[in-house]
């Protein structure tokens, strides 16, 4: 097994169960010399915030975020829930004056 894919493992592993696991641990598993094994355990670090779903982004539309407005959600979290910039969805539903 390449190193690279152990090191794919070791990546899944500790998104799965949040802690890491040694090289030598990691190497056993995958009968290959601990030498071979990278030490990547600094770019797996969870970012802070933790670890974002990989999901498609709902697509933003107006009628959408109309309805989400009508029900009362703050446009603050419609910019939030479709990705966009809170000014993106003031633009999209006009402004509250009126």
């Amino acid at each position: 097994m390449t190193a690279n894919k152990v090191t794919n493992h070791m990546r899944r592993h500790m998104r799965e169960n949040r802690q890491s696991m040694s090289l030598s641990e990691l190497a056993a598993i995958h009968d290959v010399e601990p030498c071979t094994v990278r030490d990547h355990t600094k770019d797996i670090a969870p970012p802070p915030g933790g670890w974002k779903p990989s999901g498609r982004k709902p697509k933003f539309c107006r009628d959408k975020a109309r309805r989400l407005e009508a029900q009362g959600v703050s446009r603050a979290d419609i910019a939030r829930r479709f990705g966009v910039t809170k000014p993106a969805v003031t633009i999209a539903l006009g402004s509250k004056r009126n």
